[in-house]
């Protein structure tokens, strides 16, 4: 077994799979500031980071994974675990956002194209089970259909993680399950900057 802690904070995703003394795996959330310099440092495991909106430190991922030697960058692409896959894109607005352009349109449906090509790579490679990490929430309303609800489906995804949301804008997001996929927010803020268990895998 490995566990798995994710942590996604104010502008920064990322995942970390390491071994485990543990007989169960645990998903859990952490703030990023604290631990991104030592975390990438540990001697064991993989660390996985995901692009955020205001990641303009990060250039190419070419570059990214050159520079930064302990840390696995997911950008459009997955990693593989056995039979499970973490898979993950920045993502987007969505188009239920009330500020929602034509110039979002075209970056919403770029984003999608990028999440397909690595949820289809995940499934080619033997994942039989799929955690999508985003940094933007793929829906805000549990009836809310659109793009990444049709890829969920599509593909054996059983959890959906994101985050972008903080707690100063007081908006109503979903969490919980929906069609056999379960929706967690892990911005730290809206966690109380305290590891939260989202899952077990």
């Amino acid at each position: 077994h490995a566990r798995i802690p994710v942590i996604i904070s104010h502008e920064h995703s990322f995942i970390a799979m390491r071994s485990s003394i543990c007989r169960k795996s645990q998903i859990r959330s952490i703030n990023y500031y604290t631990v991104c310099r030592p975390f990438s440092t540990l001697r064991s495991g993989k660390k996985l980071l995901l692009k955020g909106n205001h990641d303009y430190w990060w250039t190419s991922v070419s570059k990214m994974r050159a520079r930064y030697p302990g840390l696995q960058f997911i950008q459009n692409d997955f990693v593989l675990f056995g039979a499970l896959a973490i898979c993950g894109s920045r993502g987007w607005k969505v188009p239920s956002s009330e500020d929602f352009t034509p110039e979002d349109q075209k970056i919403y449906n770029r984003e999608l194209l990028r999440l397909d090509m690595g949820l289809a790579g995940a499934v080619r490679a033997g994942a039989r089970e799929i955690v999508v990490a985003l940094h933007f929430p793929p829906i805000f309303h549990e009836d809310e259909e659109n793009g990444y609800t049709e890829l969920f489906r599509k593909y054996p995804v059983v959890q959906v993680l994101f985050g972008h949301i903080h707690g100063e804008n007081n908006i109503v997001m979903f969490e919980g399950e929906k069609e056999g996929v379960r929706y967690k927010l892990c911005s730290c803020d809206t966690q109380g900057f305290m590891p939260v268990l989202v899952g077990e895998c």
